[in-house]
C-alpha cells in the first residue's frame, strides 16, 4: 500500500511539479511587489520558464490518456 501510494505522488510531481512552482513563483511576484525589485523579476521570469514547462507538461499528460486510434 505504501509503495503504490509513493508511486502516485512520485508520478504526480513529475507530472505538475513545474505547474506548482510557477504558481509558486507568481504568488512570490504578488508579495513581493514594490518591496524588492530584483525579486520581481527573477520570480517573474520564474513565472514565464514554469508555466511553458507546465504547460507542454500538461498537454503530454493529456495526449496520453486519450486512446489512439
Amino acid at each position: 500500500m505504501k509503495e503504490e501510494k509513493s508511486f502516485t505522488i512520485t508520478q504526480y510531481r513529475a507530472n505538475f511539479g513545474s505547474l506548482i512552482t510557477g504558481l509558486l513563483c507568481l504568488y512570490n511576484v504578488f508579495t513581493s511587489w514594490g518591496d524588492n525589485w530584483y525579486l520581481v523579476v527573477i520570480f517573474s521570469a520564474g513565472v514565464i520558464i514554469c508555466g511553458t514547462f507546465a504547460f507542454y507538461d500538461i498537454k503530454r499528460v493529456l495526449q496520453e490518456r486519450q486512446p489512439r486510434g
